[in-house]
């Protein structure tokens, strides 16, 4: 795998698509996830949505791809919960719009 490609996988795995996707695919693929009620699959989809999204940025400052917070407490919080929400919120735009919405017709 080359640099630009590695770059695109990580900065979709940081995206609500690409976080999102990995996290519903996780809960298909893993029975104890799947076989959890609507309620607690949608906080477990949040949690895997945040560590996809968390986890694909760490990777990417950790080899130079995305500049390193400043080295305090304050910038690394803004930078992971900035990385959180902006995974999570997308992803609950996009479910909103795809599934919810074929439930209210």
């Amino acid at each position: 795998m080359d640099a630009t490609t590695l770059k695109e996988l990580l900065a979709w795995l940081m995206s609500a698509p690409g976080a999102g996707a990995v996290a519903y695919w996780l809960i298909g693929v893993i029975p104890a996830l799947e076989a959890l009620a609507a309620e607690p699959k949608r906080y477990v989809a949040l949690a895997l949505t945040a560590a996809c999204a968390v986890g694909a940025w760490a990777l990417s400052a950790g080899i130079g791809l995305v500049p390193m917070p400043e080295p305090t407490v304050a910038a690394w919080l803004d930078a992971v919960v900035g990385v959180i929400l902006v995974a999570i919120i997308g992803n609950q735009a996009l479910h909103a719009r795809r599934v919810l919405s074929k439930r209210v017709k």
